[in-house]
């Protein structure tokens, strides 16, 4: 969705400018070199406008590559400029509580591999970043939980970005693999600090950017299908709490189909712990992924399957 075209001639200018920044970006200019002229745009906005604004550049057809160049600057710009973006406060089991949990563990995962790339040799930085490895789950149950609901809200912009920075962090998995294996410490220094960065950046436009922007738009039955489906693909470090419970979400959002909210309980309460999924109104299981496995990666199908 477009949120820009159409609107005062001020937003269309905040555009055109985010557009000129993309283009120096693609010229070849730094993230620093831009830095004040982002932040000078974008000083009034909050996380959702300015998502929107990439949004629009998408949908006008700039490519989602072009876009991507700006992810370097929204990790410096954003800690001051948007601190002030809003934060869920979410139970324990909602898909936005454990995508945070998994991201405290990883800030922590970069930092050591930091630490290991300054101070340690090829061991310390190979065990560091096995530590850190996991976090490609993380990325997996966005790309085919969280993604196809932003999508489907018209919220595309954004979850394109992000995936090629995912890829992008794969890649630097891979090339530190290969420094290492080949055992040049000064290379597996350098992409260790590298993949610690990258890993630092996506952190902070999740929590800045990403999930602010999905709590807005996805509902409380949008977000109990986005549980229902994570548990096949799994998670990163941490487990799901059991405080807040796709069923009962569903049934509070009068979308469930039960008779009553109590019914839904029951319904939850009657999966038991054998890891049998909540049945829904009709008593077949609801805990299907909700896309088609011709989108989701070959590892993942076989892990589904």
């Amino acid at each position: 969705m477009s949120e820009y075209f159409g609107k005062p001639p001020a937003e269309e200018d905040r555009a055109g400018r985010l557009k000129v920044i993309i283009e120096k970006l693609a010229a070849g200019a730094s993230p620093a070199a831009v830095k004040k002229e982002f932040h000078d745009l974008i000083r009034n906005a909050d996380a959702s406008e300015v998502a929107s604004l990439e949004q629009s550049l998408i949908e006008g057809g700039m490519p989602v590559e072009e876009v991507q160049r700006l992810c370097e600057v929204h990790a410096d710009v954003f800690k001051a400029g948007l601190e002030r973006g809003e934060k869920a406060d979410r139970m324990p089991g909602h898909p936005v509580h454990t995508y945070r949990a998994e991201n405290r563990e990883a800030r922590k995962r970069a930092r050591a591999l930091s630490r290991a790339a300054f101070l340690g040799g090829l061991t310390a930085i190979r065990s560091a970043a096995e530590e850190l490895r996991p976090i490609i789950v993380h990325y997996e149950r966005k790309e085919n939980q969280l993604f196809p609901y932003l999508e489907r809200s018209g919220f595309t912009g954004p979850s394109k970005v992000m995936w090629g920075k995912h890829d992008e962090i794969r890649s630097a998995f891979r090339e530190l693999d290969a420094a290492l294996a080949a055992g040049d410490v000064r290379s597996a220094r350098s992409k260790a600090r590298d993949l610690a960065r990258r890993v630092r950046t996506m952190i902070f436009m999740e929590e800045r950017i990403l999930l602010p922007n999905a709590l807005k738009r996805l509902s409380d039955t949008d977000w109990a299908e986005v549980r229902r489906g994570e548990d096949a693909i799994g998670f990163a470090w941490v487990k799901p709490g059991a405080e807040w419970d796709p069923a009962l979400a569903t049934a509070q959002a009068g979308a469930g189909g039960y008779a009553t909210f109590e019914a839904a309980v029951k319904a939850a309460e009657g999966a038991g712990t054998a890891g049998n999924p909540a049945p829904g109104p009709s008593g077949a299981p609801t805990d299907s992924i909700p896309l088609s496995t011709g989108s989701l990666p070959r590892d993942v199908v076989d892990r589904i399957l």
